[in-house]
């Protein structure tokens, strides 16, 4: 629970949605554990095969982010395999290990960021928001709720500024060296915004 605290209090001085963010890596640790670590776990492959894979969000990111190659061959060899064995009227709903793993994890950073919201509110970057999908999370959290979408509605103001200016100066009379990091940034936060997603790879790629 404390390790959640504080990579909510690094990431609160960070921009974009924290919580997207922590997603994210969390996406990340869990598809590097399977693929590098675990893809040959006997155990492992029967849950993966009995929940019937990934679902189509998750298999989109595995084959965007491509851990390794081999471990996502390994697994879907196995997938196929059991999927041209299994008779049609015997094939189950998908149940994504992924996506149930996030669930709980998400319900840690839900305690936890109600637990510390004083803390972590006093440290916020000026380039942080809260996205459309995490923020309704908070509804039941009134004064939470509200305040994460004053933070937000400010934030994206600035954001907003920035994205105008950008745009502005990528005319091609413009001298393109005047354009700040924070414009630069402009139009990737907006797009997470939106997305409600991490769009930004912070990704370091090991060998397949």
């Amino acid at each position: 629970m404390e390790n959640t605290f504080y990579d909510l209090k690094e990431l609160f001085q960070q921009s974009g949605c924290p919580i997207c963010a922590l997603k994210s890596s969390f996406e990340e640790r869990y598809l590097d554990t399977l693929l590098y670590e675990n893809v040959n776990d006997p155990k492992v492959r029967e849950r993966i095969r009995s929940q019937n894979g990934f679902c189509q969000e998750h298999i989109q990111l595995i084959f965007q982010s491509r851990p390794s190659v081999l471990g996502i061959s390994i697994i879907y060899d196995d997938l196929l395999r059991h999927h041209l064995q299994t008779d049609e009227k015997e094939s189950k709903e998908t149940v994504c290990p992924l996506c149930l793993a996030w669930k709980e994890k998400n319900r840690y950073i839900h305690t936890t960021l109600v637990k510390h919201w004083n803390d972590l509110k006093a440290t916020y970057n000026t380039r942080l928001f809260f996205c459309p999908t995490h923020i309704k999370q908070y509804e039941t959290d009134k004064i939470i709720y509200q305040d994460m979408n004053k933070l937000t509605k400010e934030n994206l103001k600035k954001i907003g500024a920035d994205l105008s200016s950008f745009i502005k100066k990528y005319d091609y009379r413009a001298k393109k060296d005047s354009i700040t990091i924070n414009e630069i940034n402009s139009w990737q936060e907006v797009l997470e915004y939106f997305a409600s997603r991490r769009l930004r790879n912070n990704r370091t790629h090991r060998p397949a």
